[in-house]
């Protein structure tokens, strides 16, 4: 019989270049909010651009004007004030069924899309916990169907564990993030790309 064992993970690329190459899972993106979460997000975005695949960011938490947005990442910014700059605006993240018509617009024949959620944390003090359930679960659905990924960026420490417990179960895995003096990192729970071991969270 031979041996199945898969080796340890032993390669040093980062984070966000791992991220970049998943499909069909969603993915919680959990750290302080000084770690750079959103940067992460948007550097898996860029990379997954870079590598054939449908790129969307929707921001909740921070006007497109305020975000490098790389080339080839597509926008729907949902702050208050959004600005022509990006692909789609909606006026408040509130507004559910503003947020949905141009994301099906981007959907529709995306070729297995990266979308990032940023952030659900965010979205949670505009929209009651039950509505932001069901709009991650049928976005999930969608993304994965399509061959995707949705990643969803968590402020560490910003919700109550019932809250916690509620949405870990639209996630097939977490990267948690931490502070170090030689910058930040990241290590997976429950994705096969991403090891338990702490690791460079950027390129």
């Amino acid at each position: 019989m031979s041996n199945s064992a898969i080796s340890p993970d032993t390669s040093t690329r980062p984070a966000t270049a791992r991220l970049a190459t998943v499909s069909r899972d969603s993915v919680a993106l959990v750290g302080q909010p000084m770690a750079g979460t959103t940067d992460i997000a948007l550097e898996t975005l860029e990379l997954a651009a870079e590598n054939g695949r449908d790129a969307l960011l929707i921001s909740t938490a921070w006007g497109s004007s305020r975000l490098d947005v790389p080339d080839g990442v597509a926008c729907i910014d949902c702050t208050p004030g959004s600005t022509p700059e990006a692909d789609a605006s909606v006026s408040s993240p509130a507004d559910m069924t503003g947020i949905s018509m141009p994301l099906s617009r981007f959907l529709d024949g995306a070729d297995s899309p990266v979308v990032v959620l940023d952030s659900l944390s965010s979205l949670l003090l505009y929209v009651e916990n039950c509505d932001a359930f069901r709009f991650l679960s049928v976005l999930s659905d969608q993304v994965e169907g399509a061959g995707g990924l949705v990643v969803a960026t968590v402020d560490d420490g910003a919700h109550d564990e019932r809250t916690v417990r509620t949405f870990a179960q639209l996630s097939d895995g977490q990267v948690e993030l931490r502070e170090t003096p030689g910058g930040v990192e990241a290590r997976g729970k429950g994705l096969p790309t991403m090891p338990a071991r702490w690791l460079q969270a950027r390129r």
